[in-house]
């Protein structure tokens, strides 16, 4: 019974191994206020959140917009950005994948940033309205320049990230096999626990 339990516990680890999804899923970056890429174009400055200051860009001028690049790395799927306007501002904010369409994402205009450099920003920046995520179609096959673009109005940008699909295991298992057997010994009390790759 014993080799039994063996056998069979190591073909239910395998079948979890091979049929395991092949990426995790898109991470949380919203309090990551610090940039994996560098900002090219635009005025740096500093912002100010929760009285402590991070290295920012900032696009344009009163009454006038602005544009800066950076270069996405290969293989790059996810793009995180903190955005906010003036205080009472609504420009257009865009970005634009390589040579591509422009497209605009939606921009608070309330509790906005305030002030000179370091400039304060008086909202909550993991908020929807300040933490944008781009996911592209597909992962970039080459470093691809990425445009970032504010009209009629100046806005200031941190926490610029890049992220990349994983090849690690994941917890989310699909199994080829839906009813595995496994022989408990009697004596025993057994409950099923989720794990994930050691390191993971």
């Amino acid at each position: 019974m014993k080799r039994t339990f063996l056998l069979k516990t190591m073909l239910l680890l395998c079948a979890l191994v091979a049929g395991s999804s092949s990426v995790w899923a898109q991470s949380d970056y919203s309090a990551v206020y610090s940039s994996n890429v560098e900002l090219s174009g635009g005025s740096s400055c500093k912002v100010k959140i929760s009285g402590t200051e991070y290295d920012g860009t900032k696009l344009g001028t009163s009454g006038n917009g602005g544009s800066c690049t950076f270069s996405a790395p290969k293989n790059t799927k996810y793009i995180h950005i903190h955005v906010a306007a003036w205080k009472s501002k609504s420009p257009t904010f865009s970005y634009k994948i390589g040579t591509g369409t422009a497209v605009d994402l939606s921009i608070s205009s309330d509790d906005g940033i305030s002030g000179n450099s370091p400039f304060t920003f008086s909202g909550t920046p993991s908020s929807t309205n300040y933490y944008k995520v781009i996911t592209l179609a597909n992962a970039l096959e080459s470093a691809t320049t990425i445009t970032l673009t504010s009209t009629s109005e100046r806005v200031v940008i941190w926490g610029v990230n890049t992220e990349a699909l994983s090849n690690d295991p994941s917890s989310n298992a699909a199994f080829g096999n839906t009813t595995p057997e496994i022989t408990y010994p009697a004596t025993k009390t057994y409950s099923q626990v989720p794990t994930t790759a050691a390191g993971y």
